[in-house]
Parts: structure tokens; sequence; C-alpha cells
């Protein structure tokens, strides 16, 4: 198990989970598989379609949601890799699978979207839906088949995401009752099917510091409390303590890190909305995360999604998973069903959905900075904003100066923060706009003793700016840091979004975009900063553009996704090497 903590790595606190120390609700929406015109349940490593995906994280993000629930097996007929004797054959490094899934995950980054993968589903075991369904109840009910899919999918999974972020937790299987209680299923031994399914979480356990869990289709099978409403034996107790879990398995390594149990209006027991932890499940020792769940309203049952999301909150859920799929064909849930519900969570509590985003963060740190004048190349604007009280901004020896951040978003900002070098402003103002047009005055100071100023606003901006009316000195003016704090009112920087074909704007142009040797950059309309980041963060070019173009070459960068920064605009370039 990996110990280093990345930022934005989910972790679990007792019964609540946490990002860098903060709890975080997953504010959350299943997105099983992509659109097609058939509706198959099957994408991975068969039709995968960057362009949907990129679409749908746009608006996950655009819409507070902070998790989304994909299938990667489906009905198993594009992965895993099952051969004709019932074991699972290893991927090779450059296999489509682990395309397809780079892709996801990169897009995850991108968009500040952690992704919980489901890897099986009942469907997989179903006649009719599984080509391989025999194939599948084969390997459930083995030993030695089981430890292929370990051998040569699980754990190759685990390790090539392990250092990924936003690959919050791994949910084993989609409602793995099934496979025992239906006939189309094969009434499978449920004993078999949990040793599986045992097996792999202490494989994740095993190779991975990620929560695992198991997306249970009933309450009554996570719960003592609700009895066995249709006479199933194996129902009316919680199976998946870790007590339960070692009972198939033993190891100690055999148990789950949270609870996700399914919850749908046909279920004869009230839900999360009205029941907190404690009453549902009987236990409140692990986080529980309503992991599936009707996508709208339902009036007559528990009222506006809205309120589903807030009152499982209140009751100490830790996340609910609104259902839809692709084609919203089901009958079960849809997007309008669903975003309403995940703004107005995020609206009420902001520091849960993005608890790296609060309002403790210097949003201003690192983002693109100009400035009227700069006294030398070792006096930059980016100075005042890289975090560092040792380097500063330093303007020519005249007035009127001014300085500000562009923070590629529009904030509810609640504190600006200036600390000013000996060289300080007699007189100044702080600045705010939306436009970079027009901008209003949120403090002013005309007789200013130098030092910190440290200002309380209440004010939605995207752009800071500090107007130097008058130098204390016959210096310039200095900062060494210029902060900014609030909360985003969108979900996602404003990133401008690329498909497969050229990307075109005013101000800048990447040709051809996927790349594989060089791409060039134009539309410059003068010589221009440029960065080239890569999904962490990471500075992987930083250069000066002459004017009209310039090309980068790209031949030895690692195939992904990065991100052009000049000025205010960000655009995603792709590598295909």
């Amino acid at each position: 198990m990996h110990s280093t903590l990345f930022a934005q790595e989910v972790t679990v606190d007792g019964n609540k989970f946490q990002v860098n120390g903060d709890d975080i609700f997953f504010n959350a929406i299943s997105g099983p598989w992509q659109w097609r015109a058939d509706c198959d349940i099957n994408f991975m490593r068969r039709n995968f379609d960057w362009s949907y995906w990129n679409q749908e994280f746009q608006r996950y993000a655009d819409n507070n949601i902070n998790l989304v629930r994909i299938w990667l097996h489906g009905s198993g007929n594009f992965s895993p890799a099952i051969n004709t004797n019932a074991f699972i054959d290893a991927y090779g490094s450059g296999d489509q699978f682990w395309q397809d899934m780079d892709a996801l995950v990169a897009l995850a980054a991108t968009y500040e979207v952690y992704i919980m993968p489901t890897f099986w589903s009942f469907d997989m075991v179903k006649e009719g839906m599984s080509t391989y369904y025999q194939h599948y109840r084969t390997l459930i009910q083995d030993d030695n088949r089981m430890g292929s899919y370990l051998d040569n999918f699980l754990i190759p999974f685990l390790n090539r995401y392990e250092d990924n972020p936003w690959i919050m937790g791994y949910d084993l299987v989609n409602e793995p009752e099934h496979m025992w209680r239906d006939a189309d299923c094969g009434h499978l031994n449920q004993y078999w099917v949990m040793r599986f399914f045992a097996r792999c979480a202490a494989a994740v356990n095993q190779y991975s510091s990620k929560p695992v869990t198991i997306g249970s289709m009933w309450i009554v099978y996570n719960s003592p409390n609700f009895g066995s409403p249709d006479g199933d034996p194996q129902a009316g107790w919680n199976r998946y303590t870790d007590a339960s879990m070692r009972s198939y398995f033993d190891s100690p390594d055999a148990y789950l890190d949270f609870y996700s149990p399914h919850w749908y209006q046909w279920q004869n027991t009230s839900g999360p909305y009205e029941r907190t932890v404690q009453q549902w499940l009987g236990s409140n020792d692990k986080p529980v995360i309503i992991g599936e769940t009707f996508g709208g309203d339902l009036p007559e049952v528990f009222g506006s999604l809205t309120n589903y999301y807030i009152q499982s909150y209140l009751n100490g859920y830790d996340g609910v998973i609104g259902w839809k799929n692709a084609c919203e064909n089901d009958g079960y849930g849809t997007w309008n069903g669903i975003s309403p519900a995940t703004n107005a969570f995020y609206n009420a509590y902001p520091n849960l959905v993005y608890p790296w985003r609060n309002s403790n963060e210097n949003v201003a740190y690192g983002k693109p900075a100009f400035a009227s004048s700069t006294e030398s190349a070792g006096h930059a604007p980016s100075f005042a904003f890289d975090g560092n009280g040792e380097t500063r901004w330093a303007s020519a020896y005249a007035d009127p100066q001014w300085i500000y951040v562009d923070l590629q978003q529009q904030y509810q900002i609640n504190r600006i923060r200036l600390d000013w070098e000996s060289a300080y402003a007699r007189q100044f103002q702080i600045q705010v706009s939306s436009d970079n047009q027009t901008w209003s005055t949120v403090y002013s100071n005309y007789s200013h003793l130098g030092g910190e100023t440290d200002v309380t606003v209440d004010v939605a901006a995207r752009y800071v700016k500090m107007y130097g009316w008058e130098r204390a000195t016959q210096w310039g003016y200095s900062l060494y840091e210029f902060e900014v704090y609030g909360n985003p009112l969108s979900g996602a920087p404003q990133f401008v979004a690329v498909g497969q074909e050229m990307i075109k704007s005013k101000v800048l142009c990447l040709v051809p975009n996927p790349a594989n040797f060089e791409v060039q950059l134009s539309g410059f309309g003068e010589a221009a900063d440029v960065k080239v980041f890569d999904v962490s963060g990471v500075v992987v070019a930083e250069f000066k553009a002459q004017s009209g173009s310039t090309v980068l070459d790209v031949s030895t960068w690692p195939a992904g996704m990065y991100f052009v920064q000049t000025g205010g605009v960000v655009k995603k370039l792709m590598v295909q090497n």
C-alpha cells in the first residue's frame, strides 16, 4: 500500500471522507456508460468517444458535480480480456483499454471531477446481456480463475492509477445480490460470489491506499433493521461488515472502507432522506454513500431531489449518486432531474463540494498576472502571485501604475491581501471586474503607511487590480504578494474545450490538435509569454512566442492532455505519441 498523500486525494477519517484534512460530500451522478443509438452498456475498449466524455465532464463541473460513477466492464463483452477457458488475459501496456482509461482520468483532472470506477456488474453473468455470461459464472466459482482476474487486470489497474488523486476509490461490483437472487443470472452460489469480491477487496487494500466499496442493491443487504421483505435468507443483516467479508476470504485485508447501498422507491423501506445512518444501517462506523438512487423528484415519496441530497447530508451520509444512464430511457433518472439538486446542494454547502477551493485558499496563486510596467525582468508581475515572500513585482518610477490578476473564472471574493515592499503606494485603490473592461472600486486608501493591506470584501469578480495613484517614495510600486481569497461561482476553470479538429480563437490557434510531433501556435498579435502544463499542473514548457506563430516540438512528450496558457487564455492540447 502506498502512503504518499497527493493533493485532492480522498482519504477516510472515521466515518467521514476528507480531502486535505477537510470533510467532503460527494455531490454525485451516475454516468455509467456513453451515449450510443443502441444504448449498449459497453464502451471501454469498444468505441470510446472522447468528445462525448469531454462534454459530460464539462457539464458535471458546470453543475457542481464532484464525482461520477462509471462502469468499466459493462456486460463484459469487451473487458476484461476473458478467454475461452474463462481465465483473464493481461492487457499490453498500450492496449486500447488503458488508452480509454487514461483519457477518462485526464478529463477528471481537467474538470476536477472525481471518478469512482465500478468494475463488475451482475449484467456480466446475466443471460441475454453478456456474450460471455457462462465464462464469468465459471470464473466467479473457481479460485484459480479468480486469481487470473486479480493478477492480470485488477492489480495492474490499481498500480497504474494509484498515484492519481482523481480516482476517488473503487466500487468492485454493481448489485452482486442479483447474481444469486435471479434465475437469468444463474442463481449462483452466494458464497462464491462473496468470496470473489472479498478477494478483490483484499487486493485493493494490499495494493492501493484508495477506499473500496460494493454497491449493494437494497438496504436489506446492508442492515439488520429491515428484515427480509421478500424472503431472501441472505438478507436482513449487513453482509458487508469486516467480519462478514473475512468469513468468505480469510485475510485481514478483506474489508470495505465505506458502504454504498442503492435506494429506489420500489423498496418498501424509507430512505436516507428521513433516516439517519444509525437508523438505516444499524451502525455508523464507516462513511456511507447512497451509491445509486432515483435521479429526479418524487413528490409522493421524498419530494424534491434537492431535499433528498440535503437531508441525506444532514442525516449523516457522505454522498448521494443520482442515477441516469446515457440514453435516459429507463424511467429512473435524467440530467434535468439531477442537476438542480447538485447545484442547490453546492449553493448551500460549497466548501463540502470543493473543500480544496475553500475560502482559506489563495485563489490568485500562480494565475496570469499583468502590470502597467515592470522595473526589470527579475521583478515581473508573476512574482506577486508566486506564494514566495522573497520575490516581488516592482513598477517603473512613475505615477500611476497598476497590476492585476486573472483568476480565470468568477469567484465570490471575501478577502484581498497586499504585502507591500518599502516602495509602497501612498494612495491606491483595489478594483475588480468580471470582463476586464469595466472596473469597480471595492477599497480605497489615500493615506497608506505601508506594510500589509488586508481587506474584507464580498464581491463577485474574475479580475482583481491594485491601481496606484501616488507613490510613497521616489521608487516605483512594489508588492511581495498579492493574494485573493474566495469561492468559485462555477464548478470548473474556464478552459476552452477542444475536440479533434483545429481549434481557433481570436487569441490562440493550435494546429494540428491532436499532435504527434510538432504543433504550431499562432494568433499572437505581439510577442507573448507561453506556459504549457500537464494534467497535474506541472510546467513542462515555458517560452516567449514571437508575433505571428511559433512551433512547439512535442515529439518526446508522453501521450496525454496538456494545457497551453498565454495571458488569460488556456487551450487544451492532446498529444498522441
